[in-house]
């Protein structure tokens, strides 16, 4: 008797795993027959670059920079370039072409676009089968074919969901755009212009070069360096392992001087001869040189820039993904190193970096981790209303967690006491599974806390952390507040609220109570129908198909 689908993976029944794993090994196999395996593998990289950008500019003539399908358009593009220089990093040919062979052809043209295809389908196999793996996914089999996934939970569950991908209800919804839009001054334009108009010269169809233009640089990062002050969240003093991210922070900025440079003048020069230079849309540099240029640009030592590219440079055994990797290697060696502007442009560097250092160095992370409590209580403190109370940590007798925060509101008689958690976001499917699993800590901890304290009242009093017996007072709630990722959790005494609504309840006039009380309605959550809809997106590979939801803004 057929039992009623679908599954998880550890209840699935063993035809089922059986018929999911065989669909799972036929998609994986999808990269063999692709013709950019067959041609020089820097050129084929290469190739795949330009592509990506000449797509992305495509979008940009016709929806605009930095609209929503622009930044919609670029995340699926960076997925899918990072696989296909996965693929042809482990499966391409082992043959590297001259420098010269870089020039744009329509035969590179449909090659990139059919690994494109392919990638982007693959996608919904590769983000989804970790999860069912990992017992995060439901399965079922309509066919033997065809694989279909779906979401566990209630609508409190999917609504968590489509927070973590940047929908938000309307009243919470940032202006439209990238986080920082720097703005860039006219004689800074006009420079790029003129640049573009006399100083660059042609070497194709579809190439041009230009010198050092050293004055524009500078103006550029002092822009960007303004920007990335207001983005970044962290201390500039805290060392990643051979730099600070103060120093990481100026070095960017000179990187994104020179991308959005090159962008713009690639634009203007696309303009002018009513063709993209695709031949010179990727910026292209020997590694010491790249290294020699930022470290000039910032005056920040030589060694730490060279530390700081290595860390950026795209690894297909690491961290594959062009958003936190963008140096990308195009020469046998690693010694020729290629970027693609629209990237670095529209990247997190600052949560980029922690996943990076994370990586490479999970000592330096660990340590990194370790002051993540303070930064957010230190937040809390200095950014809530006159008349808020704010204090932690508190230790428990043993074996008790700590008390992390206490917020107290005297005149309202209300007091919030809560766990911190900041999490870093997730960056492969895998990683669900672990996040979670401190969020689901965090939940035992304030049950913990909960219990000592219902026998104990008087316990925070003696301490020094509220100014009454806890009993005495009118509003007490116990949650778990985390940054930067969630899990529906609404059961009662133990919620759990992100960082950044809870802190807009901490500035508000109104009382404590109020707030909270008002927080833990989750009206801060998008709404399914109203603020987004899910949708079951279709793919198929060598002949199996994937179907799976995908979450779409109604805005």
């Amino acid at each position: 008797m057929q039992l009623p689908p679908p599954y998880f993976k550890s209840s699935a029944p063993p035809e089922l795993i059986r018929d999911l794993q065989q669909i799972e090994n036929l998609a994986d196999a999808c990269y063999r027959s692709l013709r950019l395996l067959t041609i020089p593998r820097n050129v084929a990289i290469w190739a795949a670059l330009t592509g990506v950008i000449g797509r992305a500019e495509q979008l940009v003539a016709q929806k605009g920079y930095a609209s929503q399908a622009h930044v919609s358009l670029l995340q699926n593009l960076s997925r899918s370039v990072a696989q296909i220089i996965a693929w042809v990093g482990r499966f391409g040919s082992q043959y590297f072409a001259a420098r010269r062979a870089f020039r744009w052809s329509a035969s590179l043209d449909s090659a990139v676009n059919e690994a494109i295809f392919v990638a982007h389908a693959y996608f919904g196999f590769s983000a989804n089968y970790p999860l069912w793996h990992k017992n995060l996914l439901l399965a079922e089999s309509p066919d033997k074919q065809t694989v279909r996934f779906s979401i566990p939970g209630d609508s409190g569950t999917l609504r968590v969901r489509a927070y973590l991908q940047g929908i938000r209800p309307s009243h919470l919804r940032p202006s439209q755009g990238l986080p920082f839009q720097p703005g860039m001054e006219e004689s800074v334009k006009k420079s790029i212009a003129g640049l573009v108009r006399a100083g660059s010269k042609a070497d194709g169809e579809l190439s041009f070069s230009y010198g050092r233009p050293k004055r524009i640089w500078r103006a550029l990062y002092e822009v960007h360096l303004k920007s990335l002050n207001a983005l970044f969240r962290r201390d500039d003093r805290f060392d990643l392992g051979g730099y600070s991210i103060g120093d990481f922070k100026q070095v960017y900025a000179g990187l994104l001087a020179v991308c959005s440079l090159h962008e713009n003048a690639c634009y203007l020069r696309g303009l002018k001869e009513n063709a993209y230079p695709l031949d010179s849309a990727v910026l292209l540099d020997r590694r010491e040189q790249w290294q020699r240029l930022l470290s000039d640009l910032t005056s920040i030592q030589f060694s730490k820039v060279e530390m700081m590219v290595k860390d950026l440079t795209f690894d297909d055994d690491g961290l594959p993904d062009v958003y936190v990797h963008p140096f990308v290697p195009l020469s046998k060696g690693a010694d020729l190193l290629g970027v693609a502007p629209q990237f670095v442009l529209n990247s997190r560097a600052d949560e980029n970096i922690i996943r990076v250092c994370s990586h490479v160095r999970p000592e330096v992370h660990d340590v990194l981790s370790l002051a993540k409590e303070d930064e957010m209580r230190e937040t809390l403190a200095a950014n809530c209303r006159f008349g808020l109370r704010v204090g932690g940590p508190y230790a428990l007798p043993k074996p008790l967690p700590d008390i992390d925060v206490v917020v107290e509101d005297t005149s309202d008689s209300s007091v919030v006491i809560a766990e911190l958690k900041w999490i870093r976001k997730t960056l492969r499917a895998t990683e669900h599974s672990s996040r979670r699993e401190e969020l689901v800590k965090g939940i035992a901890q304030i049950k913990k806390i909960r219990q000592f304290l219902s026998g104990n009242t008087d316990f925070l009093r003696r301490t020094g952390a509220i100014t009454q017996d806890l009993s005495k007072f009118r509003h007490v709630y116990f949650m778990v507040i985390s940054r930067d990722y969630l899990i529906w959790n609404s059961e009662v005494g133990c919620p759990i609220v992100e960082f950044e609504p809870f802190l807009g309840a901490m500035r508000a006039l109104s009382p404590l109570s109020t707030q909270i009380d008002d927080l833990l309605e989750f009206d801060w959550l998008p709404v399914e129908g109203r603020d987004f809809r899910i949708e079951f997106d279709r793919k198929t590979l060598n002949g199996v198909s994937v179907e799976s939801p995908i979450f779409f803004s109604n805005y």
